[in-house]
């Protein structure tokens, strides 16, 4: 049983409670020598049960309230159930389109390194390593030219030494 069906017959049985309670209650008894007399006031008995009509009237409403509430409740959740569907394929569909996606952009990367590879030998553009050997045989003729000069200008300056020794 759910809480609504509980509430409900809570509310009933606590109802038919108060209602044995009012009868109790209107309820008198007299005894003479000779008979007992018993009556009910029905003034009472009959507020107290138009009382409970009202209040069972009541317990309906909130009743039907609290059902109408469960279906939304079941609707919005059917909403949100087919909403995590729709999500769940899109993101096994986009899943997908990276997968085949990533191998068309490996594909792509292929073909563009051989396109630029291609250009720098027609261009004559040198790799990395040709441009590391050109630049240490930059520096090694750099250091040579400077040796050189150096003793060009020494040997000049022994051969104006040795012809004018006063200078």
């Amino acid at each position: 049983m759910s809480n609504i069906e509980f509430s409900f017959v809570g509310n009933l049985v606590n109802s038919f409670i108060n209602f044995i309670y009012q009868i109790i209650k209107g309820l008198r008894i007299r005894i003479d020598g000779t008979a007992i007399e018993i009556s009910v006031e029905t003034e009472q008995y009959v507020s107290s049960l138009d009382e409970r009509i009202a209040k069972l009237d009541l317990a309906k409403a909130n009743l039907i309230e609290g059902l109408n509430a469960i279906d939304e409740l079941k609707h919005t959740a059917e909403l949100n159930k087919k909403e995590v569907e729709i999500a769940v394929h899109q993101i096994s569909q986009l899943e997908n389109d990276k997968s085949l996606l990533q191998k068309e952009l490996e594909s792509i990367k292929v073909v563009v390194q051989s396109d630029v590879n291609a250009f720098r030998k027609v261009a004559g553009v040198l790799g990395p390593a040709e441009i590391r050997r050109e630049r240490l045989i930059g520096f090694i003729s750099g250091v040579i030219a400077s040796l050189t000069a150096s003793g060009i200008i020494w040997a000049v300056i022994k051969i104006i030494k040795a012809f004018y020794p006063d200078l």
